[in-house]
């Protein structure tokens, strides 16, 4: 008879609040990207991508971050 161990959770010891701001009748939240940028990211729970425009991209090679 085998037995399966339990996976036990680590309780999480601080939090972060971020205020949401409500756009086109989406949630967006300001990130600062690699310290160079900051863009209103649109919050999407089941999203599994992220995407930015290529002026963003170009914008972070030419500051040295990417």
């Amino acid at each position: 008879m085998s037995r399966k161990k339990g996976v036990t959770a680590k309780p999480v010891s601080h939090s972060t609040e971020v205020a949401l701001e409500e756009e086109s009748g989406t949630f967006v939240i300001p990130v600062l990207i690699n310290g160079t940028i900051t863009l209103k990211f649109t919050v999407d729970s089941g999203a599994a991508d992220v995407a930015i425009p290529a002026d963003v991209l170009s914008t972070l090679v030419r500051a040295g971050t990417v």
